[in-house]
């Protein structure tokens, strides 16, 4: 979990990770509900999802 998806997302495809999309899963600005997903060299898949503490 991250406070800020889109500058996480920046900083991956700037290392050359190919990430996803921003993508809205729930409610436009209800708490958690940004995701991003990319896959590691092993085939795992994963989720970065932001939620905003303040």
């Amino acid at each position: 979990m991250v406070e800020d998806l889109d500058a996480v997302r920046a900083a991956l495809v700037e290392r050359g990770v190919p990430i996803s999309e921003v993508r809205q899963l729930g409610p436009e600005g209800a708490p958690g509900s940004r995701f991003a997903f990319f896959g590691d060299p092993d085939a795992n898949e994963w989720a970065v999802q932001e939620f905003d503490r303040a």
